[in-house]
């Protein structure tokens, strides 16, 4: 059973705003995810910023800076939805 990154959206009206605004994500990350592993390497994190925001250059060394300092400090080699998440939500709080 493949991996789900999103647990299911509470039907509160204050959790609305949140499971929208991760769906996209979470949609993407999953498609990158194939193996349902809940994780992805460098290459897919890439497509993955670049498919959010298509009409912003992204430089490779820019994805490499923010995956060594914010996404992968550690040097694993794989980032979790939730490790996306946390590094992502600031850029995209209301």
């Amino acid at each position: 059973m493949p991996f789900s990154v999103l647990p299911p959206c509470s039907p509160s009206p204050l959790h609305a705003p949140t499971c929208r605004r991760l769906a996209p994500l979470a949609e993407a990350f999953a498609r990158l995810d194939p193996d349902g592993t809940g994780a992805v390497a460098f290459p897919p994190f890439c497509a993955l910023m670049r498919s959010l925001a298509p009409h912003v250059p992204m430089a490779q060394g820019d994805l490499e800076q923010l995956w060594m300092q914010r996404v992968d400090p550690r040097g694993t080699g794989r980032a979790t939805f939730d490790t996306l998440v946390a590094v992502l939500a600031p850029a995209t709080e209301d």
